[in-house]
């Protein structure tokens, strides 16, 4: 796999003796974890100087700002995965914002119902997300963000005590109903 290649090719040009031998399943859990995100490969891959691959890949469980680099030779904005998002995210209008964060309580994939009745997403704005790469639709019909995304986007709703509140009462609500729905 291209991912696993780029890890890889990466860690050795750091760390000249670095194998895919007794790491290659961290290697592509770390692959996963990042989803596959090109940036998220090469600052990942650049720890190997300091952690083993299981170790990099529980910073990068534990939070995406493990993913970070100070290397001269990267523009500032692609120093981490972090201030990548913090580039998108401005560009986003404040409703698209909100819409986000409150899409961020889905933790796993999403019907386009459930994003409407707990989120007020409508159709064309899971549309706008998919098309900016902020969502993607999968092949059973539900949406989801990618795992690094998902976790500096939920970052933003948690800081907000109050929506973060709110939401995950709608969402609450929103399943208890579904449950109710399905034993009757």
């Amino acid at each position: 796999y291209s991912s696993i290649q780029l890890f890889l090719h990466n860690a050795q040009k750091i760390y000249p003796r670095f194998s895919l031998e007794n790491n290659a399943d961290s290697v592509v859990r770390i692959c996963q974890l990042v989803d596959g995100l090109p940036l998220g490969i090469i600052l990942a891959s650049s720890w190997v100087r300091v952690y083993n691959c299981h170790e990099i890949a529980e910073e990068i469980k534990k939070s995406i700002d493990f993913l970070t680099t100070s290397a001269p030779d990267i523009a500032p904005r692609h120093h981490s995965l972090r201030a990548v998002f913090d580039n998108s995210w401005h560009l986003l209008s404040d409703s698209e914002q909100k819409i986000l964060r409150k899409l961020s309580i889905f933790r796993s994939a999403f019907t386009s119902h459930a994003a409407s009745e707990i989120c007020g997403a409508s159709a064309l704005d899971l549309a706008n997300f998919a098309d900016k790469s902020l969502l993607y639709r999968r092949l059973d019909d539900r949406f989801e963000m990618l795992t690094t995304f998902h976790q500096y986007v939920a970052d933003k709703l948690e800081a907000n005590e109050y929506e973060y509140t709110t939401t995950r009462t709608v969402f609450c609500e929103y399943y208890a109903r579904l449950c109710v729905q399905k034993l009757a």
